[in-house]
């Protein structure tokens, strides 16, 4: 089955979610440009897994990319679901006789899953007069500064680092709820960031409580109360934004920490 215009689109969004996590067994799980489940792990076989009960309705059909070489146990996890498209490092020998029989889905083995250097700094989009083009967004954050009265524990800063690096990538108004090592909600595409937050929250569920929050715009205080009252205990947002006093002091009486990068990613 040929590879169609969507499925490349999907691709491309995988391989740049994984990249965002050097050195580490990364998978990440894309429908539509963005991601359903992203997460860590010890072998491809539990990154995967991970990634996908994230949000097991959503992946069904998707198109998945892997940071390491799928092995026949992480070909027996893909295998149990219709997956379009999986992109990895390499597959064994194991993984591939077992795939193979997957009728419809197509393997990619490419080194871009790791972060190559390509030489590539721009990008761009056609519009009805011409042509867009700009910088690709390679920064993680211009700042990293804490703005609530109460700082974040280790395990805030590492969960709220890794949902600033997944909601890059996500179509604004987005919101990504995660813990340290995976995500737990994505609330992408919305006219409003609340409802982006109302979304995430949904789709996290009880795996809300103690999760960290990154949004690619400005949060306002209702927002932020919304996260509280899901048992969020972070959030992370590029501040700059004429209520940001109002935000901060919602977030000091909700006793959350808060923390503002200098820097929106937006991706359109």
């Amino acid at each position: 089955k040929e590879i169609s215009y969507n499925n490349l689109l999907d691709i491309d969004s995988v391989i740049r979610l994984v990249r965002e996590f050097p050195g580490k067994i990364a998978a990440a799980i894309v429908k539509h440009q963005n991601p359903t489940g992203v997460a860590l792990g010890s072998s491809a076989e539990q990154a995967y897994r991970t990634a996908r009960a994230v949000d097991e309705l959503a992946a069904f059909g998707n198109v998945t990319a892997i940071s390491s070489t799928v092995d026949e146990a992480c070909a027996n996890a893909i295998k149990e679901t219709f997956v379009e498209v999986v992109v990895a490092l390499d597959f064994t020998d194991e993984a591939r006789s077992i795939l193979k029989k997957k009728k419809n889905l197509r393997l990619l083995k490419t080194d871009l899953v790791l972060p190559v250097d390509l030489g590539i700094r721009l990008e761009g989009r056609t519009l009805a007069h011409g042509m867009l083009v700009q910088q690709i967004d390679n920064s993680l954050w211009d700042d990293f500064k804490v703005v609530s009265k109460r700082k974040p524990t280790e395990e805030e800063i590492q969960a709220l680092e890794f949902a600033w690096r997944v909601v890059k990538h996500v179509r604004s108004n987005s919101t990504i709820l995660a813990h340290p090592d995976r995500t737990v909600g994505t609330g992408p595409g919305q006219t409003a960031r609340v409802d982006s937050f109302r979304i995430a929250i949904e789709k996290a569920g009880e795996n809300a409580k103690g999760a960290a929050a990154a949004t690619d715009g400005f949060c306002f205080a209702d927002s932020i109360e919304l996260a509280h009252n899901a048992g969020i205990t972070a959030v992370i947002e590029p501040g700059g934004s004429m209520q940001d006093n109002e935000t901060i002091e919602k977030a000091d009486e909700l006793g959350m920490a808060l923390v503002m990068t200098g820097m929106r990613h937006f991706k359109h």
